[in-house]
Order: structure tokens, then sequence, then C-alpha cells
């Protein structure tokens, strides 16, 4: 149950996989999400870099993760006792290997990139237009007599 938890806290907070997100590279947001999954699922936090005594530990790189869709997590090299570990990866490889997209899906997905960048009002008239496409072409007709 610990594991669950862990994965749905990291889920949470993008900034730590995403690498498509410009906070990605902030230093503070990401060690700020940390805390907060430490805190999430109960783990003792890792001492912090404002302790004099003891040098601060370099944090781990994640490792890469095949690009299998948003929902995937990376797989720290260091962390957890291996028990736990190997029940991490499992539940992360069960994410890792969503059902297969067919060849419409992919397509559809491809233009989301171009229709982010559009402006709002541009956006509005190209999804309309898509669905009149759409149902133009497709094959029910509507029964509008009066009952």
């Amino acid at each position: 149950m610990e594991d669950r938890k862990l994965i749905i806290a990291v889920c949470l907070r993008p900034v730590l996989y995403n690498t498509m997100m410009v906070l990605y590279r902030d230093r503070n947001k990401k060690e700020r999400a940390w805390v907060d999954v430490a805190e999430d699922t109960g783990f003792p936090d890792q001492p912090s870099s404002e302790s004099e005594d003891a040098a601060p530990a370099p944090a781990p790189a994640p490792a890469p993760v095949p690009a299998a869709g948003p929902s995937c997590v990376p797989v720290p090299e260091a962390g957890p006792a291996p028990r736990t570990q190997s029940a991490i990866l499992q539940a992360l490889q069960s994410c890792a290997n969503p059902t297969p997209l067919s060849g419409i899906e992919h397509y559809v997905l491809g233009l989301v990139p171009s229709l982010v960048r559009m402006p709002p009002e541009v956006l509005e008239y190209v999804k309309f237009q898509i669905s009149k496409v759409i149902f133009d072409n497709s094959n029910f007709t509507l029964n509008l007599e009066p009952v």
C-alpha cells in the first residue's frame, strides 16, 4: 500500500518527471515537490541542505524513461530498500506499458502540439471545423419528426 501512495504522490507532481515543463529545471520547485512527496507518504525526509554539520548528499539523477505517454514516472536509480524498489518498479512498468494506441489515436495526439500553439480564437474555429467535418461524414441520421 505504501508503494501505491508513493507512486500517486509522485504522479501528482509532474515537475519531478515531466521534462517538457519549464519548472522541471527549477531545483527549488523539485526539492519542494520531493518534500511534499515525503510528507504525503510518511517517508522520512532527507537532512536539509541548511544543516552545517553534514554535507548535503547529491540528488540521484532519474533514469531515462521511454516516451510511452504522459502518465509515466521515471524510476530513480537510488531509492528505497530493494524489496520496496522492486514493487515500485513493477507498478511503474504497468504504467509504462499501456495498451498500444491505434493509428487514429497517434494521428490525433500528433495534432495536439500544433493546437496548443494556436491563439484561442483560431483554436475555437479549428475545433468547430473538425467537429463539422466529423458530423458531415457520420453515417447517422437525425429523426426530427414531431412526436
